[in-house]
């Protein structure tokens, strides 16, 4: 008798355990992460991106975060990421542009572009700084 109401005790005790750890940690109010869609890619350039965020920051949330979009334009800077080493380029206009980080498998072909020249890239959307109409692609490789 005494271990079974010990094992009774035991798993109530697990069960409050469980339980407070699962409310503690806020998993039953959570809902789930979005995962990116993925799906058809957007063609857009650095001044519609820039406009449709001005317009409307959520919607345009929802259209552009975490898919893939390719992105024509005037190379305005090529350079190299302060924390990753990987190469960039920056296409833009006067007041808006987009910095597109590629892996460094892409060095040779990013070295061989020059600032003024015309490129298409695909990426993913990572995010949009309205402070500095900056959007910032990763995962980049360049389409013509």
């Amino acid at each position: 008798m005494k271990i079974i109401l010990i094992l009774i005790m035991v798993i109530v005790l697990g069960a409050i355990i469980v339980f407070g750890v699962i409310f503690l940690t806020g998993e039953l109010e959570k809902e789930p992460t979005p995962t990116p869609t993925y799906g058809p890619v957007a063609y857009v350039t650095p001044e519609q991106i820039c406009d449709d965020y001005s317009a409307n920051e959520v919607a345009a949330g929802l259209k552009y975060d975490g898919n893939i979009i390719q992105v024509s334009g005037y190379i305005d800077n090529i350079s190299v990421a302060s924390f990753t080493g990987n190469p960039v380029i920056s296409l833009g206009g006067f007041y808006c542009s987009v910095r597109c980080e590629f892996s460094k498998e892409y060095e040779f072909e990013i070295a061989q572009l020059s600032e003024g020249q015309w490129v298409t890239v695909q990426g993913i959307f990572s995010h949009y700084s309205i402070f500095l109409k900056n959007t910032f692609l990763n995962d980049c490789i360049l389409v013509g």
